[in-house]
């Protein structure tokens, strides 16, 4: 789903992020970089039905910045948001088709990652519609598939394969299901999309294995980060609540 805050009162698309049930919580999961204003007071919302913004709140567990203090070298660059609220302002939120992805449905360090066949779905920026009159928002949501890069290019690029699955980008050179030519909308706000492996029936079905962080446009890759520093995060967190007790 797209994630907004509001400049002169009207939605601007920050991101993409998607819900998932941990068995405890529901939780949003997207990129580090598009929550980073959380720590500044920034307010993120999400569509809990087409008119209701439902306010981003609750346990953030967003990745320490390296070491340079840039959120640009991050390399882990994930966040979860465990959602806060009464009944109804949790998923699932039918009006707008959205529900909580079971946690069964991701797969952590699925290597090797070489030829496996991935997809991304995102909401890019440009071709959101912002109606500033009414304050309205009409977002569209794309899908990218592509086979993952062998181990020598993840090598290359500085990138681990167990926490990291690279995916060749040539906007201009994607086409549609049916085979004709099409010029990929730009990838501004797809940060925080969920990466799926498309396994066979056979092989238990799609999975989610990664969270998108970055488009290395000088490489023409684009990085999602493993969802196991997701399942890392959530496992902390509820080991220091239980220690707690």
């Amino acid at each position: 789903m797209p994630i907004f805050v509001d400049v002169d009162e009207a939605p601007v698309s920050v991101g993409t992020g998607f819900l998932m049930h941990t068995g405890r919580d529901h939780v949003l999961v997207t990129a580090a970089h598009v929550l980073d204003g959380l720590k500044s007071g920034t307010s993120y919302y999400f569509y809990a039905t087409p008119t209701t913004k439902r306010t981003i709140a609750g346990e953030a567990l967003i990745a320490k910045l390296p070491a340079t203090g840039k959120r640009v070298d991050d390399v882990i660059d994930v966040a979860v948001v465990i959602l806060s609220g009464d009944e109804f302002e949790l998923p699932p939120f039918p009006l707008v088709g959205k529900n909580s992805m079971p946690i069964g449905f991701v797969a952590a360090h699925a290597t090797p990652r070489a030829e496996k066949r991935s997809t991304s779905l995102g909401f890019p920026s440009s071709r959101g519609k912002v109606d500033r009159i009414v304050k309205d928002v009409r977002s569209s949501a794309y899908a990218y598939l592509s086979a993952a890069a062998s181990a020598d290019v993840h090598a290359r690029l500085g990138l681990d394969e167990v926490g990291h699955i690279v995916l060749p980008f040539a906007k201009r050179s994607v086409v549609t299901l049916d085979g004709a030519a099409f010029n990929f909308p730009k990838l501004s706000r797809v940060s925080g999309s969920p990466l799926w492996e498309l396994r066979t029936p056979a092989e238990g079905g799609r999975r989610v294995v990664g969270v998108m962080i970055e488009h290395r446009h000088r490489h023409n890759v684009v990085v999602a980060a493993d969802i196991g520093f997701v399942l890392r995060f959530l496992a902390d967190h509820y080991r220091l609540q239980a220690a707690s007790r």
